[in-house]
């Protein structure tokens, strides 16, 4: 600063980062501001005066400056705003003003504010800062945190800041800062701590308390603590999928179906909890009462029966009472589960049941017969099934005894020789040649009479030919009454494969043995009768060399039974 010609020229300068500014101020030696007072409250009145030394122009104007703004009023209440560096010029010669004169305005902290960081949901566990900022003049002596019951929770200079670690549920509420300077004391707004978490103590209970009576309006209530709130949903154990969600399960008419271990699951976005089993144990009177009884058919006089009674019921049955029905006559027999009848005589006979009862109620078995029979009774009784064993008995051992002698007898008879065969080849052709003898015929025709003819048809084996074949005839016992006589036709056609052709040379195929029989007044096909039995084939390794052979090995036989 230098003066030339009496005039005060003062040059500041200053710097940014990019450009350099100047600014250049006259001050006039006859101009002086004044601020009164100086330092004031705000709220405080302040009065500007601007005096000079110099002869001026008639009826100066004076204007005012604050930090380079124009100030419209020379008095004022003075607010925070206020404060600052004021100068006076006369108008129209701003850049000749005064030096200027500094204005300090106090006042109590302003916008006092308490932030949470980080922002948003605070989880438990997690950590959190609590930062209280304002602006004030003079500046805060002290910054204090209390919660919003009142408590101080800790005093925050000079940092400004409170950091809670390992946040928990406790700490949740509500916070506010209180700042204080030389002017006054000013408290924040309060700020909420919302302490988030998954859900706890989730548990489940049942309206009404005590015992659940079958039929009853049931109300199952889950509960639990969290933040934010949680969704319910219920299930039963060993059930495949959820019985519904919701706080409540309602049961309208409760039943045994319904008993069960219930729980529910809370859930939330932080996390799921399970309640613990509610058992719900439905009561009801017996049902289903039944009887059963233990003993051997037939119930004879002398002999024990026991008679047991069972029933579903919840709780269990605690008395069972025994009946006995005589007519339209009850009367009460014995009680408990087990009713045991020793020494039976027969007028025990008649009708049981019981009656299962427990606090729920009671219910009747159906009705069980029992009849005790006498010793004569007894007897007849058992004589029936034993005939019919025996009878079965006899006759498997019948079959038995024919299906071996079946079984073997064709053995025995493929170990007929050659020379059977050809001796009774030579009694066929005997037969035939002397057929037309009319003496030999009527013989023959009495005897034919009375006979059972049998064709028993071998099976082929590597020792015997195909076509050989036993004859036999059975003699029936003669009647008394013979009736008239008839004819039968005999074609031995059937047998030329077996004879020599030698001994067929003298034969006529119209040859046919004539025999004089005894007409029957009855049907003849109701005194025949006709078996076929299969026997086994030979191996394989037997029948190779007649493979091709027709199959003769079924016994044929004809039989004729007497009329009676």
């Amino acid at each position: 600063m230098h003066s030339a010609g009496g005039v005060a020229v003062a040059a500041m300068w200053l710097f940014e980062t990019t450009s350099v500014i100047m600014v250049i101020t006259l001050t006039s030696p006859g101009l002086t501001a004044e601020v009164n007072p100086a330092t004031v409250r705000e709220g405080e009145k302040v009065t500007l005066k601007c005096s000079t030394t110099c002869t001026l122009s008639n009826h100066p104007t004076i204007v005012w400056f604050r930090d380079g703004q124009s100030v419209s009023k020379t008095e004022f209440q003075a607010n925070s705003d206020d404060s600052g560096r004021y100068r006076c010029a006369d108008q129209g010669q701003d850049l000749l003003s005064s030096a200027p004169v500094s204005l300090d305005v106090q006042y109590a902290p302003k916008n006092v504010t308490l932030s949470v960081n980080p922002s948003g949901d605070v989880v438990k566990g997690n950590s959190v800062t609590l930062t209280c900022s304002c602006s004030a003049n003079p500046p805060v002596l002290a910054y204090t945190l209390y919660k919003e019951s009142g408590q101080p929770l800790a005093t925050l200079t000079p940092s400004q800041s409170h950091t809670i670690r390992s946040i928990s549920l406790t700490d949740s509420g509500g916070y506010y800062c209180q700042a204080q300077n030389e002017v006054s004391v000013v408290k924040s707004n309060v700020t909420s701590l919302n302490v988030q978490y998954p859900p706890e103590d989730t548990s489940v209970s049942v309206s009404p308390s005590g015992p659940v009576v079958e039929g009853i309006f049931v109300n199952l209530t889950c509960s639990s603590h969290a933040n934010p709130a949680v969704s319910y949903t219920w299930y039963r154990v060993n059930g495949r999928s959820p019985v519904q969600s919701g706080t409540q399960l309602i049961l309208e008419k409760v039943s045994p179906a319904n008993s069960g271990r219930y729980y529910c699951e809370a859930q939330n976005k932080h996390g799921a909890l399970n309640s613990s089993l509610l058992l719900l144990d439905v009561l009801y009177p017996p049902r289903n009462t039944l009887v059963s009884v233990s003993f051997s058919v037939p119930l004879l006089e002398g002999s024990s029966v026991n008679l047991t009674c069972s029933s579903h019921a919840n709780p269990a049955v605690e008395n069972y009472t025994w009946f006995k029905k005589d007519g339209t006559d009850t009367s009460q027999t014995g009680s408990g589960e087990v009713l045991a009848l020793t020494s039976l005589p027969s007028s025990d006979s008649g009708q049981y049941f019981c009656e299962a009862r427990n606090r729920e109620g009671a219910h009747n078995s159906t009705v069980v017969s029992l009849t005790i029979q006498g010793a004569n009774q007894a007897t007849k009784t058992f004589q029936m099934p034993v005939y019919i064993s025996s009878a079965a008995t006899v006759f498997m051992v019948i079959i038995l005894v024919l299906f071996l002698w079946m079984w073997k007898s064709p053995i025995k008879l493929c170990q007929k020789t050659a020379v059977d065969k050809e001796d009774d080849q030579n009694t066929v052709l005997s037969s035939r040649r002397t057929s037309n003898d009319p003496a030999t015929q009527e013989t023959r025709t009495e005897e034919q009479e009375n006979a059972l003819y049998a064709n028993v048809q071998l099976p082929p084996s590597h020792t015997h030919h195909q076509d050989s074949s036993l004859y036999s005839v059975v003699k029936p016992p003669a009647l008394q009454n013979p009736p008239d006589p008839h004819y039968a036709t005999f074609d031995f056609q059937q047998f030329h494969s077996s004879i020599d052709k030698a001994q067929l040379s003298g034969l006529h195929e119209d040859d046919v043995v004539y025999s004089t029989m005894k007409p029957r007044q009855v049907n003849m096909t109701d005194n025949l009768q006709y078996a076929s039995i299969q026997f086994p084939l030979p191996s394989p390794s037997a029948r190779s060399e007649e493979r091709l052979e027709v199959d003769h090995s079924v016994i044929y036989s004809t039989i004729a039974k007497p009329e009676a």
